[in-house]
């Protein structure tokens, strides 16, 4: 049995999604207190997939969660756009223009560009895999997930899942296998949090405490912006100095961009 939330009924509510050997039943939540609602059913009828695992989220940018099912009938995930509460099947979910063959995913922003990814195993020597997302819910292989020091995931009988449970804006890994639950930053924020510090063409973006210090290495003249983790722009400035820094910033993650007569240079910093 498997189960997910999201509002089904128009309630503005959260209603509960149950995948339940072959078929789904939808539960309606009145004020925390659920109750029987309806079989769920697409434009063909009632949706039959055999132990289905179903996921909701967005991937092409609309404003209604779509349904992602992975049957274990068909070894792949199913698509059901939603139209206003309503199912439609829209095939099979592609990598590379190939259908995915995977009983076993999640969604992350993992890559940390605003698009939401894909990490699933095959199947077959279960490593995990990471699909980018295009913004468009067009999907691209990427590569394996890694430990910090360089393995890849493995496991007989493994689950995993993602979640911001320290509010950075980045989500965790939460991996769990026969041997207890384990957590892992995103490769991003590890990558960050060993060095804090970003070295590229002209600039070296770096933090310290509730800054952000800025230093150009290869040029006179150059300007800074700085982006929050929802992409708000909070600073425009012109760098007058070498070496400028930017205090009182809150925590969390930050995408700096250094413009110069040589070009962009990007950086993400994390301020502690």
């Amino acid at each position: 049995m498997s189960v997910a939330f999201y509002d089904l009924v128009g309630n503005s509510d959260i209603d509960m999604l149950v995948g339940r050997g072959d078929s789904f039943s939808v539960f309606e939540n009145n004020a925390g207190t659920y109750s029987f609602h309806s079989v769920l059913s697409d434009d063909n009828g009632e949706i039959r997939l055999n132990d289905p695992k179903p996921v909701f989220e967005n991937l092409g940018g609309s404003i209604e969660k779509d349904l992602y099912v992975a049957s274990s009938s068909y070894g792949q995930i199913h698509v059901f756009t939603n139209n206003s509460g309503s199912f439609v099947d829209n095939g099979r979910l592609e990598v590379d223009h190939v259908t995915l063959q995977t009983t076993n995913f999640a969604f992350s922003n993992i890559n940390n560009d605003g698009s939401v990814d894909i990490i699933y195993s095959d199947g077959y020597d279960e490593h995990l895999f990471t699909a980018k997302n295009d913004g468009y819910g067009n999907f691209t292989e990427n590569d394996t997930i890694k430990t910090s020091v360089g393995g890849v995931f493995m496991g007989n009988d493994f689950a995993y899942t993602f979640a911001d449970n320290n509010n950075d804006g980045i989500d965790e890994l939460y991996y769990s296998s026969s041997w207890g639950i384990d957590i892992f930053k995103s490769s991003i924020v590890t990558d960050i949090k060993e060095k804090n510090i970003v070295d590229v063409d002209f600039s070296k973006v770096y933090s310290y405490g509730n800054n952000i210090t800025v230093e150009l290495t290869d040029v006179k003249n150059a300007n800074v912006e700085i982006y929050n983790v929802s992409g708000k722009m909070i600073l425009n400035e012109k760098l007058l100095n070498n070496k400028t820094t930017f205090n009182g910033l809150e925590k969390g993650l930050y995408l700096v961009k250094v413009y110069s007569e040589k070009g962009i240079n990007l950086a993400k910093v994390i301020v502690e």
